[in-house]
């Protein structure tokens, strides 16, 4: 049974091998005309949460057009118009590279770097992983019925 058993954890695993694992959080505080902390060194998958504690401020990723932004942003990501406290908006950053940001209501002075390292992660399709789960339960049934079920010896005439 332990190699059954081994069999059937190797196909779970190497089922869900493609799923990241959650990265870290980082926090940056928005206040008072500035971002808390201004540049933010991260790896592909961590999430960054902005939390606006006072003043009238969003998170705006840099577009060429954009006051404030010398450079693009790698990623695209925007908190929603300016408002005010208290609000919180979480960022999950998938591909490396640069992504400078600013407040659009103080551009183009209230700016923030998030500078992204790592690889970046497959995704994995949810209809690829549903297929590899199903693979994984029917296999893991087979293996399980045959074990129960009962030999049958032939009746002698």
């Amino acid at each position: 049974m332990g190699g059954k058993c081994a069999v059937l954890v190797g196909l779970l695993t190497a089922g869900l091998g493609g799923v990241a694992a959650a990265g870290q959080v980082h926090t940056v505080i928005v206040e008072n005309d500035f971002f808390s902390p201004r540049f933010l060194e991260i790896e592909v998958g961590d999430t960054v949460q902005w939390t606006n504690a006072s003043g009238l401020h969003n998170v705006f990723s840099c577009i060429p057009e954009q006051l404030g932004c010398d450079t693009t942003s790698t990623e695209t990501f925007v908190s929603g118009p300016p408002a005010d406290p208290i609000w919180i908006y979480s960022y999950t950053f998938q591909l490396p590279g640069p992504n400078p940001y600013i407040c659009q209501s103080h551009a183009p002075f209230m700016t923030g770097h998030i500078e992204v390292v790592g690889t970046p992660v497959p995704a994995v399709s949810r209809r690829g992983l549903v297929a590899t789960l199903l693979l994984t339960l029917t296999v893991s049934t087979a293996v399980l019925l045959r074990r129960r079920r009962p030999t049958r010896r032939k009746r002698e005439v």
